[in-house]
């Protein structure tokens, strides 16, 4: 890893990463990308966000992936692409943050460990999550602050990039932590702390004046308190798991990830000792982003996608540092250590990648793709793609529609607006939630039956089967616990087409 000089360590990292994306520009659309793509094609047909499209989370997500729809106009292959970004940024962010703070050995090691392993670990589903997003931003916010030593510009930047972490989710306050710690340590006195600090500050404010002009303008500060907070703080609390039970699950897709490259530490051990400086940032990072994933408490696989990297990052920087130093058997065991794991990762991984391989030169059927892309109890992509199919032919780019449940891939596919404020069910009425924040919910219900009485969509999709931890009632079970809106649906609307699920 260290005989690779200047940063083409970092180009060769980059480009294995690219290579091992690639496979995943077949991917179908996952619920969570579909409803992020439907936030943007809201925002670009004139909608205002929270006012005119309740969402649960800060807006950066949608604010981008209408950014990229704008630039592409491929919205199928904005998450993959807005995925490649957040994954070679976390890969850059982590090296000139290892570089600045520990050496060029471990940034070598840190980028190359990463590319090799970390993006195979997230598939369809973890593309263009809030969770990798946000650690990509705020890993380049203490990458430029390790670049900058002081220097006000880089301070300002770093401010924003941390800034634009939190409005890509809430969640990622908590990188703030390892932000500061990183700050005391690269500050070297109280004064020049304060100094930095002061700097960061007014890019971070700058940002974040942004949105609040934007909702100021807009009048959407009350519907904005409506989605972050009561309907936010319903979801937040419902289907959690205990700490132990997370961290389990979280350890085993560590080791599935990077088997024997945990004991990377564990190098640094044999004599002489290493005559280098270890990552001390990010084993901060690791921790924080581990404790993320905790408080989250839901254990979903694209929550740990932070933690992952950090985890990668740090290993990497372990085996970097090993590799560079005397004496010649810890280079022999990096070298065991890493191709070992890279077999592995490829006797995994492999098979699901050479799939999407496959898929992308048109060897693939209908049915091998519903099998890759499906989960038990939702509509497959086959069936969402008929629905679409079916409301194109039937309705023209004017008309809207509305699907009651999660399946806002059918907005995309048919390329058709969404009636009211909401695009899901979940936003409107669901009654496990409805416990908690029963104001809420009550309100949001009501304003959609005055809405579709006023503006009937002109297809109302309503979804089945479709059960999951957080929402433990199908979606055409909770629409019978809204009698008015249940009789309505049935007196004005016809069963014209249908699939096993929707």
């Amino acid at each position: 890893m260290s005989d690779l000089s200047g940063h083409r360590a970092l180009y060769l990292a980059l480009l294995i990463a690219a290579v091992l994306l690639l496979p995943l520009a077949y991917s179908e659309l996952g619920r969570d990308q579909a409803n992020w793509l439907t936030v943007a094609m809201a925002l670009q047909n004139g909608s205002v966000m929270y006012r005119d499209v309740a969402v649960v989370n800060t807006p950066g997500l949608g604010i981008l992936f209408a950014a990229v729809n704008t630039v592409t106009n491929a919205p199928l292959l904005t998450p993959w692409i807005v995925h490649v970004i957040a994954v070679l940024g976390t890969i850059i962010g982590g090296y000139v943050l290892v570089d600045k703070t520990a050496g060029r050995p471990q940034a070598q090691g840190a980028a190359l460990l990463t590319a090799l392993l970390w993006p195979q670990t997230m598939g369809w589903w973890e593309i263009a999550q809030k969770d990798g997003v946000a650690f990509a931003l705020a890993l380049s916010a203490m990458a430029e602050l390790a670049a900058g030593r002081g220097r006000r510009w880089f301070d300002v930047v770093a401010g924003i990039l941390l800034a634009a972490a939190l409005l890509t989710k809430t969640s990622a306050l908590i990188y703030g932590l390892p932000f500061a710690v990183l700050l005391a340590l690269e500050s070297g006195s109280v004064l020049a702390f304060v100094r930095r600090s002061l700097w960061i500050a007014c890019g971070g404010i700058v940002l974040l004046l942004l949105p609040a002009i934007y909702l100021t303008q807009h009048d959407a500060w009350d519907a904005a308190r409506a989605s972050l907070i009561e309907r936010a703080g319903a979801y937040g609390g419902f289907q959690r798991l205990s700490p132990a039970e997370v961290l389990r699950r979280i350890g085993g897709m560590i080791w599935t990830a990077f088997g024997q490259t945990v004991a990377a530490p564990l190098l640094l051990l044999i004599p002489p000792r290493a005559d280098g400086r270890l990552p001390a940032g990010l084993l901060v990072l690791f921790t924080t982003a581990m404790l993320a994933v905790v408080l989250q408490g839901r254990g979903w696989p694209y929550h740990a996608v932070p933690a992952l990297g950090a985890a990668a990052l740090f290993l990497g920087a372990c085996l970097g540092l090993a590799a560079s130093t005397a004496p010649r058997l810890r280079s022999t065991l990096v070298t065991i250590v890493v191709a070992t794991a890279a077999f592995a990762s490829a006797a995994t991984q492999g098979p699901r990648m050479l799939a999407n391989v496959q898929g992308l030169t048109g060897k693939f059927s209908v049915e091998l793709r519903d099998q890759l892309f499906s989960m038990g109890g939702k509509a497959t992509p086959s069936e969402s793609r008929q629905v679409a199919d079916w409301i194109r032919s039937e309705t023209t780019p004017d008309d809207r529609i509305f699907v009651w449940g999660m399946e806002s891939q059918i907005y995309v596919l048919a390329d058709r607006m969404f009636i009211g404020q909401s695009f899901a069910d979940a936003p409107i009425w669901h009654p496990q939630l409805a416990e908690s924040r029963p104001g809420y919910f009550n309100r949001q219900s009501a304003a959609f039956l005055k809405t579709i009485q006023a503006t009937p969509p002109k297809v109302f999709v309503v979804a089945r089967n479709d059960a999951n931890p957080v929402e433990p009632m199908p979606s055409n079970e909770s629409l019978k616990t809204l009698p008015d809106l249940a009789r309505l649906i049935e007196n004005d609307y016809r069963l014209e087409f249908s699939t096993p699920q929707l």
